[in-house]
């Protein structure tokens, strides 16, 4: 009996829980070396990482653990998950968590791209991560490939994501925060979201990826030592973290309805993954505030001829934490936003993620239930229509 059953359910963010030599395997011969190895420090404590990663190599593939790992589905995480790392190992257990598909995110290589020592290695980081990730979901086509591109040089992030849609990634993930010549709406990326919309597939923004700049460094320097993490760690997703992870994201949303990317471009599609949506209610208060307001004096934002929150409405869908209370979400900003994650195998998603969120939606009818779980899902991945 598969853990999600009953109706169709799609998966908005799972991820590979990459190994050390995962990314430089699928780089370029002459990058190889200078892409810089993940941060075991950044998860927790470095010798549990280590312990975990030794289980799972151990594990992965191995036919006489498969019942160690399908009596413990949802309770084994990270390399210790199953799955993880393996891709037919993967394949197995995407049917027993029952998912229609599942969008598949690394967990640290859009990092590695993201500060990367110079531009060359950042672009090849980026082109392995395109490789791997594709190299991982080919074990079964529910498994949905999701890339990141760096937006530096126009030219080199319009040719790695034509590199990227050609491979066969379903996804393509960009930092919110824009390189210091040029934001991430100026026409010289307008080719990028052209390739995009053409393919029917989604522009993400990721928890992963922008990391270190949810919360100035400062704010941790306050007197409190010993503070663990969400993790059990000290340098990861902390309480102040949680407060802060959407404010770069809100900036760039609103930046591509202002500057009329997505009225250039109707038929993309925006997914904000693992980012949270307690903060979309009054997010979409203050678009309109600015409409009327901004749009006397700039012109960009007052021939808009459609009201920001109908773009919204339109192009983005957002995943839930399974803390937030997803019925009063959908009550306040309707039914076509927010989809279903399980965050598969990270900690973040709980051992238990369906029953949190069947417990907020409550008495939410049918059809906002439908759209949660698949169709808003659909939507976003072009499979609607």
């Amino acid at each position: 009996m598969p853990y999600a059953e009953g109706r169709v359910y799609h998966d908005a963010d799972a991820h590979v829980m990459e190994l050390p030599e995962w990314l430089p395997s699928y780089a370029d011969a002459q990058y190889r070396d200078s892409i810089q190895p993940f941060s075991l420090l950044s998860t927790g404590s470095k010798t549990r990482i280590e312990q975990m990663i030794g289980r799972g190599r151990l594990r992965a593939g191995v036919a006489a653990e498969r019942a160690g790992y399908e009596a413990e589905l949802m309770t084994r995480k990270s390399w210790d998950a199953y799955g993880a790392f393996h891709r037919e190992d993967r394949a197995r257990a995407l049917d027993l968590l029952g998912f229609r598909s599942q969008l598949v995110f690394s967990t640290f290589a859009a990092t590695q791209a993201d500060e990367a020592p110079n531009v060359d290695v950042s672009y090849a980081a980026a082109r392995a991560l395109t490789r791997g990730i594709v190299d991982f979901c080919a074990a079964d086509p529910r498994l949905l490939p999701v890339t990141f591109v760096p937006l530096t040089v126009p030219e080199r992030a319009i040719a790695e994501t034509r590199f990227a849609l050609d491979a066969g990634v379903k996804g393509v993930t960009i930092s919110p925060l824009p390189p210091s010549t040029h934001s991430i709406t100026h026409p010289s990326l307008h080719p990028l979201y052209a390739a995009l919309e053409e393919r029917r597939v989604p522009l993400l923004f990721h928890v992963e990826g922008h990391s270190p700049r949810k919360v100035a460094a400062g704010f941790s320097k306050n007197g409190f030592e010993g503070q663990t993490d969400f993790h059990g760690g000290g340098e990861n997703f902390t309480g102040l973290t949680y407060m802060a992870v959407s404010q770069w994201t809100e900036i760039a949303l609103a930046a591509l309805i202002f500057d009329q990317v997505l009225e250039k471009f109707p038929r993309l599609r925006v997914g904000v993954i693992e980012l949270g949506a307690v903060w979309v209610p009054a997010w979409l208060e203050r678009l309109e505030i600015v409409k009327d307001t901004f749009g006397r004096t700039e012109s960009r934002i007052g021939q808009l001829p459609m009201r920001p929150t109908d773009y919204v409405r339109r192009q983005v869908r957002v995943t839930p934490y399974p803390t937030e209370h997803v019925g009063k979400l959908i009550e306040s900003v309707g039914p076509e936003l927010l989809m279903f994650s399980s965050d598969y195998p990270h900690v973040e998603g709980g051992r238990h993620p369906l029953k949190r969120f069947e417990a907020s939606l409550g008495a939410r009818s049918e059809r906002e239930k439908q759209g949660f779980y698949s169709a808003n899902f659909e939507d976003l991945m072009g499979m609607s229509g």
